[in-house]
């Protein structure tokens, strides 16, 4: 099929030797009238047409509907965003995403982490940096880590003592962590913050002014810990 006229034959139209180029008129027959402004008015009444409904309003039908659902559904929608997080999420966090009461999300949690525990069922909610994560039941780590074919996360004794300390005494200096230790700890501390489990804190206020050191949100997760209080005060450690 040809527009305008047949060029099936010979060059192709602007070109040495073939017919002109398209007329105006000739492409206003095929296109419709109009000039470059139209478009442009077209394009801009596209894009406001695909802007997203304002957030606010959007949030407050959430917690109206929110308001309907039953103890049940709030399980099932809370369980849902949290198997889609890869991170840890607050009650603040569930909130922002459900619309749902914060009382009723840590009722709801309670519940959900009354099903899904240790040695129960497969998957777990733990409650884990100040937030909430599912997580493989740890009884099946060595089944789990053999389907991925990945090696479980260890830290040397090196590093486990130096973490013991940062994690206990933070926020704490360099030089504080090797008197301790009775050995030079810089290698280890460096190590720990490529790991992210450490981190810098600031500089204290002395002679020198030497960098503090503390945990971070990684230290929590990677230990399963809800909160540094939850910190085991009997000496053992995790490698």
């Amino acid at each position: 099929m040809t527009i305008g006229r047949k060029t099936d034959k010979g060059p192709p139209p602007g070109t040495p030797g073939g017919p002109g180029p398209f007329s105006e008129d000739e492409i206003a027959a095929v296109t419709g009238p109009g000039d470059a402004s139209d478009l442009d008015e077209v394009e801009a009444i596209a894009i406001e047409e695909d802007a997203g409904p304002d957030l606010e309003t959007s949030f407050e039908k959430l917690v109206q509907k929110s308001r309907r659902l039953s103890e049940d559904r709030i399980r099932t929608v809370l369980q849902s965003v949290l198997f889609v997080a890869d991170k840890p999420l607050t009650v603040d966090q569930l909130y922002e995403s459900t619309g749902i009461d914060r009382e009723l999300i840590a009722k709801a949690l309670n519940q959900i982490s009354g099903l899904h525990r240790d040695g129960v069922n497969g998957i777990v909610l733990h409650e884990v940096a100040d937030g909430w994560q599912f997580r493989t039941d740890p009884h099946s780590a060595e089944y789990v880590r053999r389907y991925l074919r990945v090696k479980p996360q260890r830290l040397t004794r090196a590093a486990v003592e130096t973490l013991a300390i940062i994690a206990y005494r933070q926020p704490v200096t360099r030089p504080e962590v090797e008197d301790i230790r009775g050995v030079d700890c810089g290698a280890v501390i460096k190590a720990l913050m490529d790991r992210k489990l450490v981190k810098i804190l600031g500089k204290k206020e002395e002679v020198g002014r030497p960098i503090l050191y503390g945990t971070t949100r990684e230290f929590l997760e990677f230990f399963a810990l809800k909160d540094l209080a939850s910190c085991p005060r009997s000496g053992s450690s995790t490698s």
